[in-house]
This record gives structure tokens, sequence and C-alpha cells, in this order.
């Protein structure tokens, strides 16, 4: 009975340690890394030569709806100061 247990055990630690042969499949990602960029204007991004007209203006659009979406807001421009710090921010609007 004690040769049957240790024989499973045997077993089951040999299929294990196969089972870790050989290289690790590595992810595949889908599409390759953005390329990091600032762009002022549209017609800088068609500098570039990577984006058509049509794909920088939708990338800028975006850009600004996230922008817009996700910033925040202070009641006034010295409240912006003191948690962004001096020269941080932008007044706009109002």
């Amino acid at each position: 009975m004690a040769s049957a247990r240790l024989s499973l055990a045997l077993c089951a630690l040999s299929a294990l340690l196969l089972s870790a042969c050989g290289k690790a499949e590595e992810p595949k990602s889908a599409a390759p890394p953005a390329e990091p960029g600032v762009f002022i204007s549209t017609s800088d991004c068609i500098e570039a030569g990577k984006l058509t007209a049509d794909q920088c203006a939708q990338a800028i659009d975006m850009a600004v709806a996230l922008h817009n979406e996700q910033a925040a807001f202070y009641k006034s421009l010295r409240s912006c100061e003191v948690a962004e710090g001096p020269e941080r921010c932008d007044k706009t609007g109002e």
C-alpha cells in the first residue's frame, strides 16, 4: 500500500516537472505600443508622417474629449495653483 502511494506521488511529481520543461510561451500583444508624442495641432500630427489627416483629427478630438472629462476643475486660478503648483494652470471659460 505504501509503495502504491509512493509510486502515485512520484508519477505526479514527474508529470509536474515535465510540464515545467521548455520555454514559456510569451504573450503576444495585439498591437504595437503607441509611440509617445505631443502634437499642438492637426498639422503637427500630419507632419510626423505616422497618421493620415483624418486619423490625426480623430486622435486630437479624442484627446480633447478625454481631457475635458478627466481634468480637474477649480473655482479659481489661485486654488488651482495651490493644488497643482505655480504656472501649471490655465484659465478657461468665464
